[in-house]
């Protein structure tokens, strides 16, 4: 069994903005954050058809690193 791939963010150079999706279409649901440090956000969406997205980033000290992209099909 393999270990798991570890990341850590950097604290140095805190970033001023956070990361996050330029929407094409307006999502029924949606919500974003980040942790108390600021050097992990998140956001999460789902549409009206019940297909749904969720991303992480974690600040490298100078750009953010997205760790999490999960995109879940609607239902048939």
């Amino acid at each position: 069994m393999s270990k798991p791939l570890v990341r850590r963010a950097a604290c140095k150079g805190k970033p001023s903005w956070m990361p996050g999706t330029a929407f094409r279409h307006s999502p029924a649901y949606w919500k974003r954050g980040a942790s108390a440090d600021g050097t992990l956000a998140y956001e999460w969406y789902a549409q009206r058809d019940h297909s749904r997205v969720v991303q992480a980033w974690l600040w490298t000290g100078s750009t953010w690193d997205k760790v999490i992209d999960d995109h879940v099909a609607a239902p048939k």
